[in-house]
């Protein structure tokens, strides 16, 4: 665990996501959902899509807030210089639009 939060903090998107996936899951760290969620944003910050789309995911499910800020992380993962769009954010982003959120 702790190469992966040292390649973040080199800058390294992948290891942020790994290491935020870790403390999500209480994979060989105890569970730390505010580390994780600091993790993955950093991930999102240095272009891994996924990671904003499941940033997303912690506002929307009431872990971190404000809950408006699921949008922008959707926003980020469908229109960012992503290694490729995340359809799921797309798809909430259409929602929400149709919505007239």
């Amino acid at each position: 665990m702790v190469m992966f939060v040292k390649s973040c903090d080199l800058g390294h998107a992948d290891g942020c996501q790994y290491a935020g996936n870790a403390f999500e899951q209480g994979r060989g760290v105890a569970m730390s959902r505010p580390r994780a969620l600091e993790l993955l944003e950093r991930a999102c910050d240095l272009f891994a899509g996924p990671a904003c789309v499941q940033v997303a995911g912690y506002y929307e499910q009431g872990w971190a807030t404000p809950a408006n800020k699921a949008f922008m992380f959707h926003e980020r993962a469908c229109r960012g210089n992503f290694r490729g769009r995340q359809v799921v954010s797309c798809l909430k982003l259409a929602n929400a639009y149709e919505k007239g959120e």
